[in-house]
Parts: C-alpha cells; sequence; structure tokens
C-alpha cells in the first residue's frame, strides 16, 4: 500500500489524515473545536484546528 487517506472526527475536530511510509500529514478544518494534543512517535504537541502538521515516521528495516 502506497498511501492511506482518511477523514475522522475526533474531539469535535474533523481531520483529514494521510499516512505514507515516510510521514503521517495531519489537516484540521476550520471548526470552532478547541486544541488538542497529538503525539507521534514519542513528539507531543498541540494542535490547533485549521493548520496542518506533518510527522515523519521512523522506518524499520
Amino acid at each position: 500500500m502506497e498511501r492511506l487517506d482518511l477523514r475522522i472526527r475526533y474531539r469535535g475536530h474533523s481531520l483529514d489524515l494521510w499516512l505514507t511510509r515516510d510521514s503521517l500529514t495531519v489537516r484540521g478544518h476550520n471548526d470552532a473545536a478547541p486544541p488538542i494534543i497529538l503525539s507521534v512517535n514519542g513528539t507531543v504537541s498541540e494542535f490547533i484546528t485549521g493548520t496542518t502538521r506533518v510527522f515523519p515516521l521512523e522506518k524499520f528495516p
């Protein structure tokens, strides 16, 4: 599989997720939801709706 695309609702956020072998991209739509906390590969960050975040993924042998 080259890529997986999903749209989910989480705590009032409408999120588009694009998962590839190298990264996870999260895009939030302009909702009035409060910020949420995302944790990817041990990196914790605040996510604000209306933004896009790209998280590099570790490669496994």
